[in-house]
């Protein structure tokens, strides 16, 4: 890192951008990882004098920047995302990111407090050609919350044809001035990549001629056998929910049903009434983005025990992720608490209710991420104590959350059969590339 960098702004740049491309940004599917067999470099594009190529044959690409510009060291840009979450770790999709560090950058860092940059990502494509530009538009606009609309085209480019979107969007730190994005996505093979560059929205019209140079610059380096075609994902089994239409019918799919329990049991159809403070905690159709929610109703033999099965589909795995860990933080969290508290109130000539105690409980080794909670309830009606137990277990597989509840009375639902239920949720759970 160049001394002269003040190191004050460098973090808070590192950590704009980890907002940028480590949490919001594209959508484009998960990181593909390194590319396997022989690399041959693709005829290069005539890079500007005084710039200074990168060929990342890891991951693929090569790409230029022109002089004042710096590309960000690894440890970098994950200190950056880090940051930007809050101190948690994950992923870091990005694979390529660099500083506007020239006169013309420094202006408008120190103007409007924001640091121009620039980055690469790759992913598989997971949709038919005549659905590429579409499928951008949309994901851009659920991942964004775009100001205005998302424009999009087709340019020709030195590596080949690709998808122009230009976007202004409000920074992740709502103090910072309004961003404008421009992105432009390469397709090779079953791969696409995303040249993303970031400035605000008053600088855009400066920059739009670098950014444009930079992409220019952009290419490919295509493995020399092993392609896969550009309309399927690269994992046959793999599937990529994409419409409103397909991701109810997955959801649907998902659920547990009568037929799934013991004989003599029956399904009650899903309340209509879920507008409690309880209900509304929960509701992760308030909270997040979904294409689809689906719930089992109830299923029950005429009484207690009872289970009940819901399924969401999410545009992306990281919405679905970001639902499941809320999930865990709500249930555990005070207010849900007093809400429960309040919501089982003693009603004159009712049973009376105790405090509610929430607790982890360990669920079965399954293939989606999970976790579970039981909530006991102490109860005396008509003078006879027991307790009502409820397990909440919650699964989370790429743009899938499925969700799973039992109550009983008296002692925990039974362990066996409970857990032979999971395993069917688990399995009816899609395979996301």
């Amino acid at each position: 890192m160049a001394d002269d960098v003040d190191a004050m702004r460098f973090a808070a740049a590192i950590a704009a951008i980890g907002v940028l491309f480590g949490l919001v940004i594209l959508g484009v599917g998960a990181f593909t990882g390194a590319s396997e067999g022989p690399v041959v470099a693709a005829p290069a594009p005539a890079v500007p004098a005084g710039w200074r190529e990168y060929v990342l044959e890891g991951t693929g690409f090569a790409i230029a920047i022109p002089p004042g510009w710096m590309r960000l060291t690894n440890r970098d840009i994950r200190v950056g995302v880090v940051r930007a979450r809050g101190g948690r770790s994950g992923p870091v999709r990005s694979r390529f990111m660099a500083l506007d560090e020239s006169a013309v950058g420094r202006r408008v860092a120190r103007r409007e407090g924001f640091v121009t940059n620039a980055g690469v990502m790759r992913a598989p494509v997971v949709v038919p050609r005549d659905r590429l530009e579409a499928q951008a538009v949309r994901e851009l606009r659920i991942e964004m919350r775009p100001r205005g609309r998302v424009k999009s085209e087709f340019v020709e480019m030195p590596a080949g044809q690709a998808l122009r979107l230009e976007l202004k969007a409000t920074s992740p730190n709502k103090r910072r001035p309004l961003l404008a994005l421009t992105q432009y996505r390469f397709f090779a093979g079953g791969v696409q990549y995303a040249v993303t560059f970031a400035t605000t929205a008053s600088a855009v019209r400066v920059y739009r001629p670098t950014f444009d140079r930079i992409a220019r610059t952009f290419r490919v380096l295509e493995r020399a056998e092993g392609s896969v075609s550009m309309t399927e994902p690269a994992d046959a089994n793999a599937v990529r929910i994409l419409t409103k239409r397909d991701a109810v019918a997955a959801a649907k799919g998902m659920l547990l049903t009568r037929h799934d329990l013991p004989p003599g049991w029956s399904r009650k159809p899903p309340e209509k009434d879920g507008d409690g403070p309880c209900d509304k905690l929960l509701d992760i159709e308030r909270h997040f983005p979904t294409f689809a929610y689906q719930e089992s109703g109830t299923l029950t033999p005429g009484g207690v025990p009872l289970v009940v099965s819901d399924a969401a589909i999410f545009p992306n795995p990281r919405v679905a992720r970001r639902a499941f860990d809320f999930m865990g933080r709500v249930l555990t969290g005070h207010a849900f608490r007093r809400c429960m508290e309040t919501e089982f109130v003693a009603e004159k000539g009712g049973p009376r209710f105790g405090k509610p105690r929430i607790q982890s409980m360990p669920v079965p080794r399954l293939q989606a991420k999970s976790a579970g909670w039981r909530l006991t309830l102490p109860v005396t009606n008509n003078g006879v104590p027991s307790t009502i137990f409820f397990d909440l277990i919650s699964m989370q597989r790429g743009q899938s959350v499925a969700s799973f509840l039992a109550m009983s009375l008296g002692s925990p639902y039974d362990e066996p059969e409970r857990d032979r239920l999971l395993g069917l949720l688990d399995q009816r759970m899609p395979k996301h590339p």
